[in-house]
């Protein structure tokens, strides 16, 4: 029996990578109910229609997305407070909304969230004012995952002036950068959608939003980067989705989210990004992958315009587990083929420097990120591997 019981033991050993690899860390099992996701697809297409599914702008059916438990703070129906902004999207968002509630455990703060009538259950930026004078208050950290992996993507150009953003949302990160770095000369933000870019300019940004280092272009992120003639960017962020359909527990579908869009999912797209970079320029992107497999094929369109290399950050802060999605990632990529920070040892160096420099930064606890999320592409391709195994022996 004894024997038995090691043999089962092992071979539960043995299976554990394979499934591992499939349900990744940080997304959630629950049961009540799906939640939805649209950004408005900065810098992409102005096509909004649901992809088809099984297409490669949507999720494909038995994909293992699950239905996770929403979180009742971020739902509409829990109050959340007043609308102050709202405006009809131009990108098949339905109608983009700001609301303000007081801020819980400071009576002196409000806060505002970025909704879209769209998707009712999950909202889309947030920002802390002050109650009187409606000053945002950007020496706080940034919120969700892929802020935070973003904002410690800004820490990795030993000399940042110039910055692309393509994807503006509720502009938290534009407003954490010109807040904390004195030295930036320019950031430009793209925003596909007009109503977004209002909204981030007239309810979040506060003063920033006139900033004579900032520049909001309202348009296609990726036309502006082949287009630019003003100068080389030190640092690209790609924070862009589009809706897709994704095939739910049970065999029912509703709008999921891609992200970054199919249109920014190209060999030419990356080129014409590097093209648009400074010698030491280092490129961010918001990913949002099925399993191992799709953030492989993506990794590898990047990587073949990105000589310095690419790796990424795992989500395994659990941000994200309410919504019907995969766990975002943050992939970082480096223009120069003898950069040498795209280890855990150089980025670890390079974000304490940063934390020294601007001691907001230590809100976001990036050392400790650094350590828990870094991942090599080797041990993606080795993941990959073992689903397409695990895949194979089940017959998926």
């Amino acid at each position: 029996l004894g024997r038995l019981r090691m043999r089962i033991l092992g071979l539960i050993l043995l299976a554990l990578p394979a499934v591992s690899a499939f349900l990744q860390p940080g997304r959630c099992g629950g049961l009540e109910g799906p939640g939805s996701m649209t950004r408005g697809a900065a810098g992409a297409s102005r096509a909004r229609s649901l992809a088809p599914r099984g297409s490669l702008a949507g999720w494909a059916p038995g994909s293992g997305i699950r239905r996770c438990r929403l979180v009742p703070s971020m739902s509409m129906g829990s109050d959340p407070g007043e609308m102050v902004f709202s405006q009809e999207s131009e990108c098949g968002a339905g109608s983009v909304q700001v609301w303000q509630r007081d801020f819980e455990g400071e009576s002196e703060k409000v806060m505002r969230t970025l909704w879209f009538s769209g998707s009712p259950n999950v909202w889309q930026s947030a920002a802390v004012l002050e109650k009187e004078s409606l000053r945002p208050d950007f020496q706080r950290a940034p919120t969700f995952h892929s802020c935070k992996g973003l904002a410690l993507a800004a820490t990795l150009p030993p000399s940042v002036r110039s910055i692309l953003i393509i994807g503006l949302g509720g502009g938290s990160l534009v407003g954490w950068l010109l807040e904390n770095h004195p030295e930036l000369e320019r950031v430009v933000a793209c925003e596909l959608d007009s109503a977004v870019a209002a909204a981030a300019k007239t309810c979040f940004l506060g003063s920033y939003g006139e900033d004579p280092r900032l520049e909001i272009h309202v348009g296609d992120g990726l036309e502006y980067a082949q287009k630019d003639t003003v100068g080389k960017f030190d640092l690209i962020i790609v924070d862009a989705s589009e809706s897709a359909d994704t095939e739910l527990n049970g065999g029912t579908s509703g709008p999921g989210v891609w992200a970054p869009p199919q249109v920014l999912r190209t060999k030419s797209c990356y080129r014409a990004l590097r093209d648009a970079m400074s010698e030491e320029g280092v490129l961010a992107v918001n990913v949002l992958a099925r399993d191992p497999i799709e953030l492989l094929d993506y990794v590898q369109v990047v990587n073949g315009s990105f000589p310095g290399g690419v790796v990424y950050l795992e989500n395994r802060d659990r941000s994200h587990s309410w919504m019907v999605t995969p766990d975002n990632k943050i992939v970082i990529a480096a223009s120069n083929s003898a950069a040498s920070f795209l280890t855990e040892d150089g980025m670890r160096d390079r974000v304490l420097a940063y934390e020294t420099r601007v001691p907001a930064s230590q809100d976001l606890d990036l050392t400790s990120r650094v350590r828990k999320e870094f991942t090599a592409v080797d041990n993606l391709s080795t993941r990959a591997q073992q689903l397409r195994v695990y895949r194979g022996n089940h017959g998926l």
